[in-house]
């Protein structure tokens, strides 16, 4: 019988532990829960439980475009919406705004080269990382949002980016709070794959003071895109813990109503690990 004896877990690895535990025996789809555990494994490297199985053998495609360089981003002004910013894991500013659901920017139109299947398409102009709850969220002064209304945000451009901003901004407002969901559900997941509102509600909530800071996502990329614009599939790409590589998880978005809307993916797939952001649309 071994005598060995396990290190005493950190306040931090404690954390991640009832993260985990709380993803793994909710009732959500899995989107949120897979980007979540994909962000929290960079802050700590600690085993956590996830919602989701991860494909070791799975490898990201790398296609031979370059993609465009991200746009300069926006910084908080010095006005009355936006507290004193500070920083994330990287380096990269985050914007605190005074509403802690976020501040809308002014919007003004932008001029890009019609989506082509295969190329990254370009950054979102006057790009803003805003503190909302728990998450780190993108606004933009070319795609949206253009409001926030209670715990929505809404008002995104029928474009790549637009679809590739609400992917991100709706899927985390889902779990951030029972207010959230309530109304997210209502106005902004697709009527005909939503189904009740308790298969995407937690079992319970959990306190998001008591975890680790969260840190920007690395990139995106639109691998499907319908000839009428009302239908968008986006990727998402996260650092992992390892130097070089990265977490991707996929969305699904819909326009409808004069908005994007999520929906359940038609293949719900685990998150995928990738080696190059080649191909991909920096943040």
């Amino acid at each position: 019988m071994s005598n060995r004896t396990e290190p005493p877990e950190t306040a931090e690895g404690s954390r991640l532990r009832r993260t985990g535990e709380w993803l793994a025996t909710s009732r959500t789809t899995g989107i949120a829960a897979a980007v979540f555990c994909a962000l929290l494994a960079v802050v700590v490297v600690v085993a956590v439980v996830v919602a989701v199985t991860r494909d070791d053998d799975s490898r990201g495609a790398a296609p031979t475009a370059t993609p465009p360089p991200a746009t300069a981003p926006a910084t908080p002004d010095s006005g009355t919406a936006f507290g004193v910013p500070s920083a994330d894991l990287f380096g990269r500013v985050i914007a605190n705004p005074l509403n802690p659901r976020g501040q809308a920017l002014p919007q003004s139109s932008a001029d890009r080269p019609s989506f082509k299947e295969g190329d990254p398409v370009p950054a979102p102009e006057g790009l803003m990382w805003q503190q909302v709850g728990p998450f780190i969220l993108p606004f933009s002064t070319s795609d949206g949002p253009t409001r926030v209304d209670g715990p929505l945000a809404t008002g995104f451009a029928r474009t790549p980016q637009g679809a590739a901003l609400a992917a991100w901004q709706i899927s985390m407002r889902t779990v951030i709070d029972q207010e959230s969901l309530d109304a997210v559900f209502d106005n902004q997941i697709e009527p005909s794959t939503r189904g009740n509102k308790a298969s995407w509600a937690p079992k319970k909530w959990i306190d998001w003071s008591q975890l680790p800071p969260q840190y920007i996502p690395a990139a995106f990329k639109i691998s499907g895109w319908s000839a009428d614009n009302s239908f968008a599939v986006v990727e998402v790409a996260a650092r992992d813990k390892t130097p070089g590589s990265w977490f991707t998880t996929r969305f699904e978005v819909v326009w409808q109503d004069g908005d994007w809307k999520i929906r359940r993916p038609s293949t719900q797939l685990p998150p995928q690990t990738i080696t190059s952001l080649t191909g991909w649309t920096e943040w």
